[in-house]
């Protein structure tokens, strides 16, 4: 498989596709990538709900309703308000992000204190991604790329902050990631729940619809 292949297919996670009503009720909560809709996690969503587990994409709104365009702050204050929808005495969801997902659901925890079981970022630009400077080229269409650019304010500040000793995170990375390099992927801090695994050969979309990073996911879960 090429690494375009594996980097920015299939095709469709980048088409229009209609936005679903999405339940706060959840057992883990889906945050898509940069420029990507919701069916990009359809590959996420099938293997969880097939163990038993609710899914859902928040509607964070963006281009046509359905593409990921809106900066990290913004976004990340829609998920928390989406979720404050979320029936009371329910224990809090897990949330896995895709790329940029994955710092928006960071912001959501560390700055905005969302209550969470756990989280799991794939691809995640912990310390931001030089691919955000061709995304910069979109100009008036979106400033997300902004957030992403390597060692920004955002980012750093993202970074200064600790994580909660008692939440699990897991950061899951790959080797054939041309979108999020892995030095660019490693997480800022350690600590008693933080993990990291980088799986080789894997590109920044591939990963979406491995049976590795799928057992990875299961694991943490706890299934």
């Amino acid at each position: 498989m090429s690494l375009l292949r594996r980097n920015f297919s299939p095709l469709r996670i980048y088409l229009p596709a209609p936005v679903d009503a999405a339940d706060p009720a959840c057992d883990v909560v889906l945050v898509q990538g940069f420029l990507t809709t919701p069916a990009a996690l359809d590959p996420l969503r099938r293997r969880l709900e097939g163990h038993g587990l609710s899914c859902a994409v928040p509607p964070l709104g963006g281009l046509r309703g359905g593409y990921q365009t809106h900066r990290v702050a913004r976004c990340a204050a829609t998920l928390a308000e989406w979720l404050a929808a979320r029936p009371a005495g329910l224990p809090p969801p897990w949330i896995v992000g895709h790329s940029m997902g994955g710092i928006i659901a960071r912001h959501a925890i560390q700055h905005l204190a969302l209550p969470a079981a756990g989280l799991i970022t794939l691809g995640s630009p912990h310390r931001g991604t030089p691919s955000a400077w061709l995304g910069l080229l979109l100009g008036p269409l979106t400033r997300a790329p902004l957030d992403l650019i390597p060692w920004n304010r955002r980012i750093r500040r993202l970074n200064r902050l600790p994580w909660p000793e008692a939440l699990p995170l897991l950061s899951i990375s790959g080797g054939a990631d041309l979108l999020c390099p892995p030095p660019f992927g490693r997480l800022p801090f350690d600590g008693p729940r933080v993990r990291a695994r980088h799986l080789r050969r894997l590109g920044h979309t591939e990963m979406l619809g491995s049976d590795a990073v799928h057992a990875e996911l299961l694991e943490a879960l706890g299934i």
